[in-house]
């Protein structure tokens, strides 16, 4: 089995204010080409489940691959809404992706009824298991530069 490394890893912070920070809330990315893994850690709730997801929707690269480690311990229902709607942004941008699920969220996907549509897992190892062996829906045939989308 090949080692997995992580070239670069950014850690923000999801504090809407100073006295949010004891919750702990952040989004940690990790490049393991074509990979990008985005952890998140705290609670998706109301007050924060739109930086989660603008975040993730800028970090996604055309005909990659995203894994959404969602190991946390609370998921509300835009929340849950939001991943949802990511994994819409994943299928127009041609990528492949899996949900890291923690109980709490596979409760709440149950429970929205989101489960079903949703490429969830029980581990990060699983995920990048799973996307390594998982086909290819779009690939180039070459390499797509600016060139190329200018010409007449």
């Amino acid at each position: 089995m090949p080692k997995t490394v992580f070239v670069q890893a950014n850690t923000i912070s999801m504090h809407a204010s100073r006295r949010d920070r004891r919750g702990g809330k952040q989004l940690r990315v990790r490049d393991n080409p074509p990979t990008r893994i985005v952890t998140v850690t705290g609670d998706i709730d109301a007050s924060n489940v739109g930086r989660v997801s603008d975040y993730v929707g800028r970090l996604m690269t055309p005909g990659g691959a995203l894994v959404l480690d969602l190991s946390i311990d609370v998921l509300s229902v835009a929340g849950s809404r939001e991943i949802t709607e990511i994994g819409e942004q994943c299928a127009e941008n041609r990528m492949e992706w899996a949900l890291v699920s923690s109980n709490a969220v596979q409760l709440m996907l149950r429970l929205t009824d989101a489960n079903r549509s949703l490429p969830a897992v029980g581990s990060l190892a699983e995920a990048l298991q799973r996307l390594r062996h998982s086909p290819r829906r779009w690939r180039p045939s070459r390499p797509v530069t600016a060139a190329h989308l200018t010409r007449c």
